[in-house]
């Protein structure tokens, strides 16, 4: 083990090193001791009044050992506290004070970006907590036992697998000691299916307002669901994990979409439909091209080539290299996403300007011009000013948040503030 390494820690009394008095003749020996780390000698002695370490060998003898004790007893004092005593102290000052050079964090970016690569990761890795925690304790590892090798400390997978269980056990001991801390709490359950393996799950999400009017929501469970989705066999599938944390209870609040079967789940219990998901259905309806032209309420003719318009304009961009020029890319609408139409409208009207420069100053493309000529910029903006309303209501969480619990407006204090739509 090299000096340094050792210094860094006896300065963080690290409880690797210890420490054994040498039965010697010379009265040096009063003023040193032998190092061992991990119980193993080292060739390195510890000064006791300044902690240093020095090199010391059998067959070197003490004359170096009794020049450093006269030359360090002016500048220490056994009696003293040193800096390096402190709590926190490693590498010379406290960490909390030290200032990471730019190089360093530079460096530190082309590791990161080389791990991704290495490993095929997205960039964003770095910016997850759980990278983060990690990161943390490692760097709390190396300023306790210093630079130590990376497979000192890394575990294997198969470690890693081994404490799974351990580590649930503990997370869900403390979720169910927070959820029963609540006055009551709102349950969200959904069913959805694998793209690829086409296995079916459900998950259980809880949802409670702390003693502050702070909302918080935790994912309970996401298990195999593959028999046929009963009402009964979902009841009893939720009413399972509610009862594995200790939640379940008469005064439980259900939210649930419109299907059939989640509905007669529930109607025991209080249930409310998902006001998102009646949102979207009400936007779904109206957006509908009618099937008959004698129907009163059909969707303006303007408002369906519009939209159909922009399918085709987005369509075109994506297969060409129109989308990756812009500054913003456009996006498609898809069925299953809320508010779809309107983000897509949203990035046309957003490049609209660039998507007609980039037409014309480009190789010619009859078709992707003849479509933005079918564009108006009028009713474009008009059906996104009627849209954004049901977004922002979607969002709103002050609906939302009542409904989840169940809450009558007769038990909210006077003095919290409600915002009303």
């Amino acid at each position: 083990m090299e000096k340094v390494t050792l210094q860094r820690l006896i300065d963080s009394k690290s409880e690797r090193v210890t420490y054994e008095q040498y039965d010697g003749k010379s009265a040096a020996w009063k003023h040193f001791q032998l190092v061992l780390v991990d119980e193993q000698k080292v060739p390195l002695v510890k000064c006791n009044k300044c902690h240093t370490a020095l090199k010391w060998k059998s067959k070197d003898g003490t004359s170096s050992l009794c020049g450093h004790h006269e030359s360090c007893g002016a500048k220490s004092s056994a009696s003293n506290t040193k800096i390096t005593d402190m709590p926190g102290f490693s590498g010379g000052m406290l960490w909390k004070q030290a200032k990471i050079p730019q190089s360093v964090k530079s460096q530190m970016a082309n590791e990161l970006v080389t791990m991704c690569a290495t490993d095929i990761r997205p960039f964003s890795v770095v910016e997850g907590c759980g990278f983060k925690t990690v990161a943390q304790k490692l760097i709390a590892v190396g300023a306790q036992y210093g630079n130590v090798p990376i497979a000192d400390v890394l575990p294997s997978s198969s470690t890693v697998a081994r404490h799974l269980e351990t580590v649930v056990a503990a997370q869900k001991s403390q979720l169910r000691e927070k959820l029963s801390a609540a006055a009551n709490v709102g349950v969200t359950s959904d069913g959805w299916t694998h793209a690829i393996t086409n296995q079916q799950y459900i998950t259980t999400t809880a949802h409670y307002i702390d003693g502050e009017w702070n909302m918080h929501s935790h994912v309970l469970a996401t298990r195999l669901a593959n028999e046929k989705h009963t009402a009964h066999y979902i009841s009893k599938f939720v009413r399972d994990i509610l009862e594995e944390f200790g939640i379940r209870k008469e005064g439980n609040v259900f939210v649930t979409d419109n299907a059939a079967n989640m509905k007669a789940a529930f109607r025991q219990d209080m249930w409310i439909g998902c006001a998102g998901h009646n949102l979207n259905l009400v936007l779904s309806h109206a957006l509908q091209p009618s099937s008959t032209e004698t129907d009163h309420q059909q969707l303006p003719n303007e408002v369906s080539t519009l939209i159909t318009t922009c399918k085709e304009l987005v369509t075109l961009s994506k297969r060409s290299s129109v989308n990756h020029n812009l500054e913003t890319t456009l996006k498609q609408c898809v069925s299953t996403r809320w508010n779809s139409v309107l983000r897509m409208l949203q990035s046309v009207n957003d490049n609209r300007t660039q998507l007609r420069t980039t037409a014309s100053d480009g190789p010619t493309n009859r078709k992707f011009l003849r479509v933005l000529s079918d564009l108006h910029d009028d009713v474009l903006e008009q059906v996104i000013s009627i849209l954004l309303p049901f977004d922002t209501a979607t969002k709103v969480q002050h609906c939302t948040l009542f409904c989840l619990l169940g809450i009558s407006y007769v038990n909210i204090s006077p003095t919290f503030p409600l915002t009303v739509i």
